[in-house]
């Protein structure tokens, strides 16, 4: 994997990650108070695991990018300070 998909795929990685962790976390939250959220949380969860799905599928020798973008994503939600 050259220099330029290894960036792409952490870049998109990372957006999609922020995105569908916070959407996640969200949720977790507030469930007690919103039943429904159940929806969103699993279509985030299908949407997260359709990435590493298609990582795997067109870079299967090379998950590294997928897996540094969704950890600085997981840690950037983890520590915005926002999780009560």
């Amino acid at each position: 994997m050259n220099l330029f998909a290894f960036i792409a795929v952490t870049v998109v990685a990372f957006i999609v990650g922020v995105i569908g962790f916070s959407q996640v976390i969200g949720s977790i939250q507030n469930i007690s108070w919103r039943p429904f959220l159940v929806v969103p949380m699993l279509l985030w969860i299908a949407i997260l695991a359709g990435g590493v799905y298609l990582e795997l599928h067109f870079f299967p020798s090379q998950p590294l990018p997928l897996i540094i973008g969704y950890v600085i994503a997981l840690l950037a939600v983890l520590s915005s300070g926002r999780i009560q």
